[in-house]
């Protein structure tokens, strides 16, 4: 696998995230991977992983208990030859690194919430 380094051979990689295909609530996700972690992944198991830009989620709604994050989901349904349609907006509200229960424990004005359109 070629990775790039820092010229120091430092972690140039603060901006990712390591995720494997097969995880849910944010379980193995790790933040800023080095480049000697991606490198210990075994060449047979890298399929099983994604290695994503993080989203730097931005708070901005003012909460009785301090700025709050937001992350608007949408799920669309593109049938064959239709056209792409939104059916079902999601909500999510944080103020940890990530959004979900488990990254905001012992939080008020977190979790989600439903969305309309017209």
């Amino acid at each position: 696998m070629d990775l790039p380094e820092g010229p120091d051979g430092s972690n140039i990689y603060d901006n990712l995230l390591l995720k494997p295909l097969f995880s849910f609530a944010g379980k193995g996700i790790q933040f800023s991977p080095s480049r000697a972690e991606l490198l210990a992944i075994p060449a047979a198991e890298r399929r099983n992983y994604l290695l994503q830009q993080r989203m730097h989620f931005v708070p901005t709604i003012d909460t009785p208990h301090g700025m709050t994050q937001a992350e608007i989901r949408i799920l669309y349904l593109w049938p064959d030859n239709g056209e792409l349609t939104p059916v079902l907006p999601l909500i999510r509200l944080g103020r940890g690194k990530m959004m979900g229960v488990d990254h905001n424990r012992d939080q008020e004005w977190v979790g989600a919430s439903a969305a309309f359109w017209q």
